[in-house]
């Protein structure tokens, strides 16, 4: 089990109650809050997952809560790895509304 959960929730729902594991909430636009994400079964219960490009578009947008630095290391990592491609990155930046932020990083690393 994990020691933190960092949740996505609309802006307008209301915040989960629970003792554990610790949540790390989130708040987004609720016409955004599917957009790239993944459906998966986790223990019987139908989970929206966001997939790599958003995460790393995520942690440029939260970088104040997250950490400029880990994000910058999702992005190197995922670029890597080859888990998704710069155009990929820069549509789903430009969807979210990050582009701006992410360019100069992304330029760096390419």
């Amino acid at each position: 089990m994990p020691h933190q959960v960092w949740i996505f929730i609309s802006r307008k729902a209301w915040k989960p109650k629970v003792d554990y594991p610790v949540l790390r909430i989130f708040r987004c636009e609720p016409d955004r809050l599917l957009d790239d994400t993944l459906q998966s079964r986790i223990e019987g219960i139908e989970v929206s997952i966001t997939n790599v490009p958003r995460t790393i578009t995520d942690c440029f947008r939260h970088r104040r809560a997250i950490g400029l630095d880990v994000a910058i290391l999702a992005l190197r990592e995922a670029l890597q790895r080859r888990l998704c491609t710069p155009a990929e990155i820069a549509l789903v930046a430009r969807k979210q509304r990050a582009w701006n932020i992410m360019r100069p990083y992304l330029e760096v690393l390419l």
